[in-house]
Parts: C-alpha cells; structure tokens; sequence
C-alpha cells in the first residue's frame, strides 16, 4: 500500500461506526445497493471534482457505508480532510484543493457533525474555494435536503447548489438497501434526476457513451475479486491516471 492510499484510508476508518471490514463500491455492487452503471456515473461525477451528499432518512440505513465507498472515487492528489475543528471550516486553513468531508449533517457532539447556519454556511462556501465538499443527512428526498439545509439552517440556496449529487438510500422490506434516487445539478443551475429507482434516467450529466470505460474498469474489479477499499482506491489512482 503506497502512503497516498494509506492517508486517504485511514480517513475513511475514521468514520466507522461498526465492526468488520469497511465496504467498498465492488461490496455495494455486489449486495445490489448501487447498480454497475450507477456506481459507474458516480464514479464520472466524482473524480471530475463533484460534490456530493448521500441522504436516507432512517438511521442504520447504509448513508455512511456508501459516502465511504465513494470517497474513493475522488480525484487523485486530494487529501481528505474531516470536519472535525472549526479551523478546518475556515478557507486558510488550507494551502491546496481538498477533499472537505463532514462526517454527518446533523446535531450532536459527535466526530464532524456539523450543524447550525454559521457552521454549514462555512462548509458549504469552500466550494468556491475549490475543494470537493463530501457528507451524508437524515433525508429521503432533495426537497427534504434543501429544508434542512436551508431552512432549518439558514443556509442560503445558492450554497446548497455546491453539491452537484445528491443521492438517496432507501432501506426494502426485506432489509436490502438500495439507491433509490440521484440528482445532479445540471449546467442550467437545475437538479435533474439521473436516477431514479435505482435505474439511470435519460438526464445523464455526460453522453452516454462516456459510461463505457467506469463501466469496464468496475467491471474488472469485480471479475478480479478486489474488494477492500485500500484495494479499490489502488485501483481507482490507476484507472484516473489512464
């Protein structure tokens, strides 16, 4: 494991709240929590630099295990950094792009909770600064997103909008958890849904034809058996540098 992988995973075990080995993307493909092709659109989005927020309104529902199997996907280069002291909210704090990850949108003294409209204000704003904002919230839906965020919070909506994908868990009768919903925010300044009952839409935020190679690159993490997220992040470093 070269130091790169090991700083950006040992970020990710940070954010443990149970036992056993930590789920990667090739885990949550298996399981049918995301579908190939969405795991594969997240991917685009993700190591191009978006932002994102996963959302499920039940606790246990399986937010946190996917926003860590897709940190994995951020570009290379970036150092994730926890929103654990306010210094971390603060634009000079940093030097150089980061991968900004706020452990849970929510109230309490827990590990990088952030709420409150001073505080999210702060965390969404270093968008603009250019770094890549990741988190998860008790939501089902983007409506109830934006009304924790902005109205509960007072953050304004032009903030909101430095997520550009917005994702939603939800948990079956059977206890499967799925993807059930995505948005990205368009180049119209507009939330499309790219996916919806765990099946992409025709509102894909690149031409179709880009889904071909993050298709083939899972495609071959699953038919070689990788599954660890040391393993997957390896894997992701050289796919991006392809």
């Amino acid at each position: 494991m070269n130091d790169e992988v090991f700083r950006h995973c040992q970020v990710l075990e940070s954010c443990r709240q149970r036992s056993g080995r930590m789920l990667s993307v090739v885990d949550l493909v298996e399981r049918g929590t995301l579908s190939l092709k969405a795991a594969a659109v997240c991917l685009e989005v993700i190591s191009n630099g978006g932002s994102f927020l996963v959302g499920a309104r039940p606790g246990g529902s399986g937010k946190t295990t996917v926003m860590v199997a897709l940190l994995n996907f951020i570009p290379s280069g970036l150092d994730i950094v926890a929103t654990d002291s306010p210094r971390k909210l603060r634009p000079d704090f940093y030097t150089r792009p980061a991968c900004v990850l706020c452990p849970e949108i929510g109230s309490g003294p827990y590990y990088g909770y952030l709420w409150g409209r001073e505080k999210l204000t702060a965390f969404f704003s270093l968008k603009r600064h250019g770094h890549l904002l990741a988190s998860n919230l008790h939501a089902d839906t983007l409506e109830e997103a934006r009304e924790q965020i902005c109205v509960q919070n007072g953050v304004w909506p032009s903030l909101f909008e430095a997520i550009e994908l917005h994702l939603f868990l939800q948990v079956e009768k059977t206890g499967k958890r799925i993807l059930r919903s995505g948005w990205w925010l368009s180049g119209s300044g507009r939330y499309q849904e790219i996916i919806k009952d765990g099946l992409l839409t025709s509102s894909l935020p690149f031409e179709p034809k880009r889904l071909a190679r993050p298709v083939s690159f899972l495609e071959t993490l699953l038919n070689n058996g990788v599954k660890t997220l040391p393993e997957v992040r390896a894997g992701v470093l050289s796919y991006l540098k392809g």
